[in-house]
């Protein structure tokens, strides 16, 4: 919490959205279809109250809260809805659990991200994917900002023209590496190490994990179980992938195991809820368990993470919605949002059969350019 009050308050536009403004602008796509599903009524939630907290001895955090009061009254940073410009769900989910990721969040609204900003890029799509997540939490959000970002996305990104449905997890890569190639990290190299064994190990950054659920899981399933390695980290390459051997020079149907070497501060979990069986695509319906806090690796030296965003796919193969569970980390309350509705929900709630991507933050992680650096809590 106190990393987010320290960056709200390093921000120099507040106040209130012209609420006309909000509810006049139909975004630029007047005559867009709507998605399949809806999730949810519409209606952003605008009861919530800050819960002043009293218990602090730090005076300078004080101050913090107390200008939060001041500057949003009985509204809470970061708890807007995004309007819909036509099957846009699917972008509005990631970018709610984008902007709830504290350390983007900060990254991105304290414009540290100019620093970095590749010399051969011109940053387009993070200059607005940064202006959209800092109007969510300056409670200055106007429709035309998301149609700013749809713009900006269609530029760069093809496949997102036009007002189609797109998978959450397909954008959600994309924009995390069109990002990483704006301010210049993105990696794409790998080093592959055969032994003599005939055993090959290539070292590869990634994204995010993805966890196949087995067929046999109907119903339940728990989060530790997908992690075991026989379901998760371990398979049996087919046929028309099959890997050749540097030894031997033949096509071999090997066992591919993937381990994790480094853990990341920002754990992103993809549940692969959609599987081809024979000619057929399915969604899985399974509940996987997984824990809101306290997920540990099990890896040394047993980093524990705790969940802040999910993003849920409603609907089947062929018609479907997305929305997003998130914590907000200035009251520490979970948040539904479906587009422009962002109202409460119980923590008891947020694990459904919907759940498709699930973002954990490392506890007790505060990178050294962080507003809260030198500040613990």
């Amino acid at each position: 919490m106190n990393r987010i009050i320290k960056t709200l308050d390093t921000f120099t536009h507040f106040g209130d959205t012209d609420a006309r403004d909000v509810e006049d602008d139909d975004g630029g796509f007047r005559n867009s279809a709507p998605c399949t599903l809806s999730a949810g009524s519409g209606v952003t939630r605008e009861d919530v109250q800050v819960v002043k907290n009293t218990s602090s001895t730090s005076s300078s955090l004080c101050v913090g809260r107390e200008k939060l009061f001041c500057q949003y009254g009985d509204k809470v940073p970061g708890v807007l809805g995004l309007k819909n410009h036509g099957n846009t769900c699917f972008m509005n989910a990631v970018v709610q659990c984008l902007s709830n990721t504290d350390l983007l969040a900060e990254y991105l609204g304290l414009e540290r991200y100019k620093l970095d900003l590749a010399r051969s890029a011109n940053g387009e799509v993070t200059e607005q994917l940064a202006s959209l997540v800092r109007a969510l939490w300056t409670l200055e959000y106007i429709p035309q900002l998301s149609v700013d970002f749809k713009t900006i996305v269609s530029k760069y990104g093809s496949q997102f023209r036009g007002n189609s449905q797109h998978d959450a997890l397909e954008f959600l890569l994309w924009l995390l590496d069109r990002v990483h190639e704006d301010v210049n990290l993105a990696s794409h190299n790998n080093n592959n190490i055969t032994n003599a064994s005939g055993k090959s190990n290539t070292f590869d950054p990634f994204l995010c994990i993805s966890l196949p659920i087995p067929l046999q899981a109907v119903v339940f399933t728990a989060l530790s179980f997908l992690f075991l390695p026989h379901s998760a980290f371990l398979h049996q390459l087919a046929p028309d992938d099959a890997w050749k051997c540097p030894h031997c020079k033949q096509l071999q149907q090997g066992m591919v195991k993937m381990s994790l070497w480094t853990l990341p501060d920002i754990l992103i979990l993809h549940l692969k809820r959609f599987r081809q069986v024979g000619e057929r695509r399915n969604k899985l319906t399974t509940f996987v368990h997984f824990p809101l806090a306290g997920l540990d690796m099990l890896a040394p030296p047993h980093f524990l993470y705790d969940l802040y965003a999910v993003c849920n796919h409603h609907g089947g193969m062929h018609g479907g919605h997305y929305t997003a569970f998130c914590r907000n980390s200035v009251d520490g309350q979970w948040y539904s949002y479906d587009d422009s509705s962002a109202e409460a929900v119980p923590e008891a709630e947020v694990c459904t059969r919907g759940a498709y991507i699930l973002f954990y933050q490392r506890r007790n992680n505060i990178p050294p350019w962080s507003a809260s650096s030198s500040v613990t809590g």
